[in-house]
C-alpha cells in the first residue's frame, strides 16, 4: 500500500493483515484526494475509523494543518503509529482518565473523582492520547492519535474545542449504524466548520439515510460509494 500523492508520494504504508480491517483501494484514495485538492492543505482534518492511518496519512502528505487518527482497535492504532514513525514523525505518550455514560459521553475527567464516579455505575476508561512532533513542519503540523470508541473520541474532541474542515470517515462496512450514528454526533457536537465536508466510504448496495447533512455529491468505483456531505 502506497501513499499517493503529495510530500510522501511513493512512499510504502504498513497494511494490517486482519479482515476487520479493509485499507481504500489506491484509485478510491486517489479520486478521494484530487476530489479534496483544494481544500486539504492548512486543514484540519478528523479521519474516523482509521486503521492503517493511510487516509489521514494522505493528508499530512498534502500538508493538512491538525489530523486526528481515532480507532478503538489497539492493533490498528499500532499499526498507524508505525506508520508515521517510519515517515519520520515522532510519537509521544499520555495516558487520561476519562469517565463516561455507556453512550460514551464524557462525564468527567478528574481523576480525584473517580470513586464517587464508581459509585454512580457510570464507566471509567484509561484512554490513551499520543500526540506527535514532526521534523518536517516544527509547529505546524499537529498530530494525534485516540485509541478508543468513536463516540468517546467524537465527545473529547468536542469537549477539547476542535472543529474541522474534512471527517474521513470509513468504518467496518458491516457496521451500517456507525455512519448514521457518527453524522448525529458530528451535527450535535458541532465538530464540522460551515464549509466543512465528512467523506464517507460504504459499499454502494449501502445507502446511508440521514437528515443532519446536505448529500453534495456520490462518486461510484465498482462495489464501493464515496459520499460527500456538507451544510
Amino acid at each position: 500500500m502506497k501513499i499517493v500523492s503529495g510530500k510522501f508520494k511513493g512512499k510504502n504504508l504498513i497494511s494490517p493483515n486482519s479482515n476487520h480491517v479493509r485499507p481504500t483501494l489506491s484509485k478510491v484514495k486517489e479520486a478521494l484526494f484530487t476530489s479534496l485538492q483544494f481544500d486539504i492543505e492548512n486543514a484540519n482534518v478528523l479521519d474516523l475509523f482509521c486503521g492503517s492511518g493511510a487516509l489521514g496519512i494522505e493528508a499530512l502528505s498534502k500538508n493538512a494543518k491538525n489530523v486526528i487518527f481515532v480507532d478503538k482497535s489497539a492493533k490498528s492504532i499500532s499499526i498507524t503509529k508505525q506508520n508515521l514513525i517510519e515517515l519520520g514523525y515522532k510519537l509521544t505518550k499520555k495516558h487520561r482518565i476519562v469517565c463516561h455514560n455507556d453512550d460514551g459521553k464524557i462525564i468527567d475527567n478528574d481523576i480525584s473523582k473517580k470513586n464517587n464516579i464508581k459509585k454512580n455505575k457510570q464507566v471509567i476508561d484509561s484512554l490513551e492520547i499520543n500526540t506527535i512532533e514532526t521534523e518536517f513542519h516544527p509547529n505546524s503540523q499537529n498530530i494525534k492519535i485516540y485509541c478508543c470508541n468513536y463516540s468517546k473520541a467524537l465527545y473529547l474532541l468536542s469537549e477539547e474545542n476542535y472543529k474541522f474542515d474534512i471527517i474521513i470517515m470509513d468504518p467496518p462496512y458491516e457496521q451500517k449504524e456507525y455512519y448514521k450514528i457518527a453524522l448525529r454526533m458530528i451535527k450535535e457536537l458541532n465538530l464540522l466548520n460551515n464549509d466543512g465536508v465528512i467523506v464517507c466510504e460504504r459499499m454502494k448496495k449501502t445507502e446511508i439515510h440521514q437528515s443532519y447533512f446536505t448529500l453534495i455529491k456520490t462518486k461510484i468505483y465498482g462495489t464501493v460509494a464515496v459520499d460527500y456531505f456538507g451544510f
